[in-house]
């Protein structure tokens, strides 16, 4: 006779809480969340290197317009000592075309406004540019830098609350325009509120222009009584190309 047996039933019990599975798609967020750091670190990164490129195009350009200060600097002093070529006995050339009048000359028959200077005594000199009737004749195109000062008195200023101005001018006459150009024009006071006693003043004009082949630049006054002439070296008119 066959025996039956009957196995139990196994039961088992779990306590506690079950853990919950993760779901799969929590490594996509860390991996998004990453690549964003990485993003933000990268435009940090480019923001600083342009930052240091700017930085370095503007170095270099002030360096350069720096440069370019100091060679003018240094082109005007070595004009000015030629101006005493003349007294030292040097007879070396500018290696520009260069000039410097000096000494300007006016008197009551001459009632215009333009200048008249010495162009040959004392400091003057010309080199490649021609003088006539207080103008500068320029023989060949380029830069040049004009420049033009005037030494100022007035021995007895009038006893008056307004002040009064004078004007001092550097013009360019082209050949084939009929008025000419100004360059530079400087307006001051003079005699402002001194009420008669003696006033002493000065005017500087300086600046770099383009002149073409036949122009001419010259001075004008407008109060050339004010005007004070000496030895050359307080009232004087000159350029020289660049």
């Amino acid at each position: 006779m066959d025996t039956y047996v009957q196995y139990p039933m196994s039961v088992f019990t779990v306590q506690g809480q079950v853990a919950p599975v993760a779901p799969t798609h929590q490594p996509l967020k860390k991996q998004n969340k990453i690549i964003s750091q990485w993003a933000i670190h990268l435009a940090v990164m480019v923001l600083a290197v342009l930052a240091l490129s700017a930085a370095a195009i503007e170095i270099y350009i002030l360096r350069n317009l720096q440069r370019s200060l100091e060679s003018t600097q240094e082109m005007m002093h070595e004009n000015f000592e030629a101006q005493y070529t003349t007294k030292s006995g040097d007879t070396r050339s500018p290696p520009v075309p260069s000039a410097h009048v000096t000494d300007c000359k006016w008197t009551n028959q001459y009632t215009g406004p333009q200048l008249l200077w010495e162009p040959k005594q004392g400091s003057s000199f010309l080199h490649e540019i021609q003088y006539r009737n207080g103008s500068l004749l320029f023989n060949k195109t380029g830069i040049y830098f004009i420049y033009s000062k005037l030494q100022l008195r007035s021995v007895d200023c009038p006893k008056v609350d307004a002040s009064t101005f004078f004007q001092h001018g550097v013009y360019k006459k082209s050949p084939h325009l009929q008025h000419a150009t100004i360059l530079m024009e400087n307006k001051k006071q003079f005699c402002d509120s001194q009420g008669g006693k003696m006033w002493v003043g000065s005017s500087f004009l300086g600046g770099t222009f383009l002149i073409e082949q036949g122009e001419e630049v010259y001075v004008k006054m407008s109060n050339k009584e004010l005007i004070q002439v000496k030895d050359g070296t307080i009232t004087f008119f000159g350029t020289f190309m660049l």
